[in-house]
C-alpha cells in the first residue's frame, strides 16, 4: 500500500472515530429545505433570489480573444499535444460568463490545431 492510500485509511478511521454519528432519520426534501432556510440570514435569503443573481454586475470577466490566449498559453504551458476535449474545457474556465460551450467546441476544432489520432497540437508552434 502507498503512502496516500494509508494515509486515506488512517484519515477516514480517525474521523470516525472522532466525529459525531449522523442522525438514522434523514429529512425529505422539503424538511432538509426548510432546514437549511432557517439557518440563513435575511440577507444571505435575499441574496439567492433570481433578481438578486441576474442584477449583479459581473467584473473582470474576460472576453473570447484573451480568453482564447490564456487558454492556449496555459493548455500547452507543457504540453506539445492535448485533447480537443482540454481545449474546449479550458476556454471554458478562462472565458466563464463569456464564451459558449459551442464557441468552446469550434476552438477545439478549429484550424490553429494540428489533429492527430485523438489529441491536438498547436499548428504554428513558436520557434
Amino acid at each position: 500500500m502507498d503512502f496516500a492510500d494509508a494515509f486515506a485509511e488512517v484519515k477516514g478511521k480517525l474521523g470516525a472515530e472522532s466525529r459525531e454519528a449522523k442522525s438514522g432519520a434523514p429529512l425529505d426534501p422539503e424538511e432538509q429545505l426548510a432546514n437549511w432556510r432557517a439557518q440563513m440570514t435575511p440577507g444571505e435569503r435575499a441574496s439567492l433570489k433570481v433578481e438578486s443573481v441576474k442584477g449583479t454586475v459581473s467584473q473582470n470577466l474576460l472576453e473570447g480573444p484573451v480568453a482564447r490566449n490564456l487558454a492556449l498559453e496555459h493548455l500547452f504551458e507543457r504540453a506539445s499535444v492535448a485533447r480537443e476535449l482540454n481545449a474546449a474545457g479550458m476556454l471554458l474556465r478562462r472565458g466563464i460568463g463569456r464564451v459558449s460551450v459551442e464557441e468552446a467546441r469550434v476552438f477545439a476544432g478549429s484550424d490553429d490545431f494540428l489533429c492527430i489520432p485523438d489529441r491536438i497540437s498547436l499548428r504554428h508552434a513558436k520557434c
